[in-house]
């Protein structure tokens, strides 16, 4: 009767102090000697060593115990949650694949994507990875990420009474004549989702302000007509992945 293969996990083990191959080479020796440990890998470049070993033998405590015994540092973990939008799932198989392309990620601890509020919350390592990282995981699975949801990038406004203009575009004359309409949305399922449609709108050309309010499912805008169209609003809603119409229609 054959013997079960042990299981093995993968730890990816965050080491601070590392400066040259001798000190990749001390850890890597230091590793592999741990009972249970299966197989080493030291990357330098990025401060990291991807362990595989038994469970049952061994733990993170005792890896990272291991690592400072050998003279070598290894930072506590500091995990952090992101809300990422994904806009183009239709179906379970499409949430397995941008739940296995962000599980792939350096650096991520717990991925849960959800369908219906075509997002994917992501538990992860800070210090390894970031939001641009993870968003360009979802895209090489075959997904977008909504840029105007890009809530850390330092260019987006968190007003969106005050949308971002292109660089190129003097401010307008205040005298010149603007459009307000309303539209009536669907598809909203948090803030988040507010927040996604307030500043994807409010990128737009033309676009003067852009405000929705969650609990009534309604999107206010103002526009200059000569710059902007109220279709062509509707159809980048549409494009951030929710149903827009006019509330007047």
């Amino acid at each position: 009767m054959s013997e079960t293969a042990p299981q093995t996990e993968t730890l990816l083990l965050p080491v601070a102090g590392m400066k040259c191959g001798k000190c990749v080479a001390k850890v890597t020796a230091a590793l592999e000697a741990a009972p249970g440990v299966a197989g080493v890998e030291v990357r330098l470049a990025e401060a990291v060593a991807e362990v595989a070993f038994d469970p049952q033998q061994c733990d993170r405590a005792a890896l990272a115990a291991v690592v400072r015994t050998a003279g070598f540092q290894v930072p506590e973990p500091q995990a952090e949650t992101l809300l990422l939008p994904v806009a183009g799932m239709k179906c379970g198989k499409c949430v397995a694949k941008v739940t296995e392309a962000l599980q792939a990620a350096l650096g991520v601890n717990d991925v849960e994507v959800r369908l219906a509020e075509a997002l994917a919350e992501v538990t992860f390592d800070p210090q390894l990875v970031g939001r641009e990282q993870l968003a360009e995981a979802v895209r090489s699975a075959g997904f977008r990420v909504p840029e105007a949801d890009e809530a850390a990038s330092p260019e987006a406004s968190t007003d969106p009474t005050m949308p971002d203009e292109p660089a190129s575009q003097p401010a307008p004359a205040t005298n010149q004549s603007t459009q307000r309409a309303t539209l009536q949305l669907k598809g909203m399922h948090c803030a988040n989702c507010a927040l996604t449609i307030e500043k994807g709108v409010g990128k737009l050309p033309g676009v003067r302000r852009a405000s929705v309010n969650f609990a009534a499912e309604k999107l206010a805008v103002e526009f200059r007509p000569d710059e902007q169209s109220l279709q062509g609003v509707i159809d980048k809603v549409v494009d951030l992945g929710y149903q827009a119409r006019s509330a007047d229609t």
